[in-house]
């Protein structure tokens, strides 16, 4: 991992943290073409509407911003999340990180 590249990339992104006691127990970044990026909840405050919380944020930012669709690209766990809030699934692909292969599905929402 490019440390510096993924810095860098914090500063064209819109992100939303959410904390508790000052532990950070979710975060989402959107891009200006309406991308979801590192979405992600601890696992200790899942089902807790934390997430959902982030992607209010993420949507109404996005709506500010004229942005009518929203899409990213969901693993298999955050898949039922995100069909939970009205995103559908475009399609399913393989990626490789690191070495690995690993299925998400790309997914968007219109807003």
């Amino acid at each position: 991992m490019d440390i510096d590249v993924w810095i860098k990339g914090l500063g064209s992104k819109f992100t939303y943290v959410a904390e508790e006691q000052d532990k950070i127990i979710g975060f989402g970044e959107l891009e200006a073409n309406g991308h979801i990026d590192r979405f992600y909840c601890h696992k200790d405050f899942q089902r807790k509407g934390i997430g959902k919380n982030i992607l209010e944020q993420l949507e109404s930012k996005a709506k500010s911003l004229g942005i009518v669709k929203l899409f990213t690209e969901a693993s298999i766990t955050a898949k039922p999340f995100f069909e939970s809030q009205n995103f559908t699934v475009v399609k399913q692909q393989e990626v490789e990180r690191r070495g690995q292969k690993l299925i998400n599905f790309i997914m968007e929402k219109s807003i």
